[in-house]
């Protein structure tokens, strides 16, 4: 029987800010992004026994790790391009969920689309994306919302 794991922390951890992300930074990043988190520091031991699935995961590191996602997400779309803005949520958002990623760049693709046909689903595939994030914010209790600032760049026109 396998485990219900609802993120691959390891690959979070990974293409987080550029892989420039260590064990022994995620140990400190933890109790910042998650008060819950009962310890200051958490050895990067640890770290990795819960990446590797050695040890059981608490839920203040999935939200934490979540939490990392949802920041960093929202620093990279402010300072992005418009051109870019497709690559940054799809990037995200697989992280948070592969399915996830795949809609946003759907979305995208169809917004920008000059077929009326393909166009006039863009309210059915937003109010898919809605609900992932609500999803989201119900599991890993943060405000994803944020990444968009309301409403996207792009998909907003």
């Amino acid at each position: 029987m396998q485990i219900c794991r609802p993120l691959d922390l390891e690959g979070i951890r990974r293409g987080l800010r550029d892989g420039n992300v260590t064990l022994k930074k995620m140990g400190v990043l933890i109790p910042h992004y998650n008060p819950s988190c009962p310890y200051h520091v958490i050895v990067e031991s640890r770290v990795q026994d819960w990446e590797l699935g050695r040890r059981s995961v608490p839920e203040y590191v999935f939200c934490a790790y979540a939490a990392v996602v949802v920041d960093d997400w929202s620093r990279d779309r402010e300072e992005a391009s418009l051109a870019d803005i497709v690559d940054i949520d799809y990037r995200y958002g697989s992280m948070l969920d592969p399915g996830f990623g795949e809609l946003l760049k759907l979305e995208h693709q169809v917004a920008l689309s000059s077929d009326p046909a393909l166009v006039a689903i863009v309210p059915m595939l937003a109010s898919q994306r809605n609900r992932w994030k609500e999803h989201f914010e119900d599991l890993f209790k943060l405000d994803i919302g944020r990444v968009w600032g309301g409403l996207t760049r792009v998909l907003s026109g």
